[in-house]
């Protein structure tokens, strides 16, 4: 079952208005989106068809790819409870503004002095390099994050410009800017309370981060959905899937005691609020799957076997997994019987082969046989 509960929840979202919406037409892309021109001085801006040597690429045409709104924003993982199937995911689009040139844009915040210069230089032989068609080495993006943080840039700037390097070369250079936009406003927003519109900017465009979800990121995510449950207001359906994303990152991390802290925690804001299951009735049966399967793998074993009694009542796409942890939560626990009638339940409905039911049958046998001996130990 390993640390990975996203990949056996398959929580996906409706598909409402064309996940994979087209943004705009191609030509709108080279010229609107980037703003490829720059400031409009009469001279040295950039074409998508220009042959002029000034041209990106130098020599030519350059085929941009098509961008689409999917590449921005993860419709269906972060579909956490307490889901809305009425669209609440593709609502996020809404507030999608295109990209700017990040180059201009860099430009015009950086200023004349400290780190700034050094970012400077290099933003300009990133330029250079892009101009030609190369993309970012290695080499450069080690150097990159470094300064990116001592740089003075705000947090919306630098998440600004990864969100046009993931159009223009890809996830990994645009990681790099996101996880400084994440450090940046770790800081810049310490003292900002739950709920303050001021906030709202910041959060839209943490929403549009899915780099980091291809990027297996799981500590940089750890931070956006821990900005993203203090900055919604407190108790809303927002603050409550971040929290829930929250734990996921941390569990994923393998840090598997707190992942199972945080999922209660979680589930006493449902309780406080009562609203789950009003919207979308499985996320009572998915939340008492992942707060089973975190407290099961956190050694919580007693806690756990409630819980996944409460998925299996609740019938739904985990529930013969939810049999087979609870399965072994009550084995932990010495609770041979029940853990036994629990196998004998989950046979009758999943028929596992032949050397699977062997086997549970030989740990069954063996935990009999070590409590027998603990028992005879005790009363010598």
């Amino acid at each position: 079952m390993g640390n990975e509960c996203r990949s056996t929840r398959h929580r996906y979202a409706p598909l409402a208005c064309g996940v994979v919406l087209i943004v705009a037409l191609l030509g709108w892309i080279v010229v609107s989106i980037l703003n490829l021109r720059g400031p409009s001085d009469g001279g040295g801006g950039w074409s998508s068809t220009s042959k002029e040597p000034g041209a990106i690429g130098g020599k030519g045409a350059i085929d941009f790819p098509i961008m689409l709104l999917a590449d921005y924003y993860e419709h269906g993982i972060e579909h956490a409870p307490p889901r809305d199937p009425s669209g609440c995911m593709q609502r996020r689009e809404g507030y999608y503004t295109a990209p700017l040139n990040p180059f201009v844009l860099a430009h015009s915040k950086l200023s004349q002095s400290g780190a700034d210069v050094e970012l400077r230089k290099w933003m300009e032989s990133r330029q250079s390099g892009f101009a030609v068609g190369k993309s970012a080495e290695s080499a450069e993006l080690k150097s990159l994050e470094p300064l990116l943080s001592a740089s003075s840039l705000q947090s919306e700037v630098l998440l600004e410009i990864g969100r046009a390097f993931n159009f223009l070369e890809g996830d990994l250079l645009a990681g790099c800017w996101y996880r400084a936009g994440l450090a940046k406003a770790e800081q810049q927003y310490k003292d900002t309370k739950p709920g303050d519109p001021n906030a709202q900017p910041l959060l839209h465009l943490l929403d549009q981060t899915k780099a980091l979800w291809r990027l297996k990121d799981y500590q940089a995510m750890e931070k956006r959905f821990a900005l993203a449950k203090r900055l919604n207001a407190q108790l809303s359906p927002e603050s409550r899937r971040a929290r829930y994303l929250h734990a996921e990152m941390v569990f994923y991390q393998g840090r598997v005691k707190q992942a199972a802290d945080l999922i209660v925690a979680v589930q006493a804001e449902h309780d406080s609020v009562g609203d789950l299951g009003s919207l979308e009735k499985s996320d009572l049966h998915e939340m008492a799957w992942v707060l089973g399967l975190m407290c099961e793998q956190a050694g919580r074993h007693s806690e756990a076997a409630r819980y996944l009694e409460t998925c299996i009542r609740l019938e739904g796409e985990h529930t013969g997994r939810a049999m087979g942890t609870r399965f072994w939560a009550l084995l932990a626990e010495g609770r041979v019987d029940e853990a036994e009638r629990q196998f004998e339940e989950y046979s009758r409905r999943f028929a596992p082969p032949p050397r699977v039911t062997a086997a549970i049958k030989e740990k069954i046998d063996s935990a009999r046989i070590s409590i027998s001996q603990k028992r005879q130990a005790s009363e010598r």
